[in-house]
């Protein structure tokens, strides 16, 4: 009996790494800036995330009439932490309805709206998002074993 596949699928399950997402909501907003059409999609994450967000990383989320995902890069990270009450004085109802724990506040600046074109997100519409904010060795996955190899 061949002990090859064995060893290939602990090399595979020990370099391939996947994903770990956090899943939060987010609303469509005007941009800070002066220029119009300017969009950002304002993202709240729990709150234990705020160590494992950082700008560069990616924001998922799905396009709500072609059903496509699509991602962008994170431009900011707030540094504090927004509690519930503090998203129903700030922001829409719609988006704070959905915010019910302590969240940290993170922005993807979108690329300009053409009037009558196509934009990545409309303005005032609630999404749900995930994050990448990290990644794990499959074999970290695998039970009682696993807990050896976590990063």
């Amino acid at each position: 009996v061949s002990l090859a596949p064995l060893v290939l699928s602990l090399l595979v399950s020990w370099f391939v790494q996947i994903p770990l997402l956090a899943s939060g909501t987010a609303v469509g907003m005007q941009g800070p800036s002066a220029e119009p059409g300017s969009l950002v999609l304002v993202t709240f994450l729990p709150a234990n995330y705020l160590p494992n967000v950082a700008v560069g990383q990616i924001v998922y989320w799905q396009d709500q009439e072609t059903g496509e995902r699509r991602g962008q890069s994170i431009s900011a990270v707030s540094a504090t932490i927004i509690s519930p009450a503090a998203v129903w004085e700030r922001y829409p109802a719609a988006v704070a309805t959905a915010v019910t724990q302590p969240s940290v506040i993170v922005t993807a600046a979108l690329e300009t709206a053409v009037p009558g074109g196509i934009t990545a997100v409309d303005l005032g519409t609630v999404y749900a998002v995930d994050v990448e904010v990290g990644s794990r060795r499959i074999l970290s996955l695998l039970p009682f074993v696993g807990q050896f190899f976590a990063d």
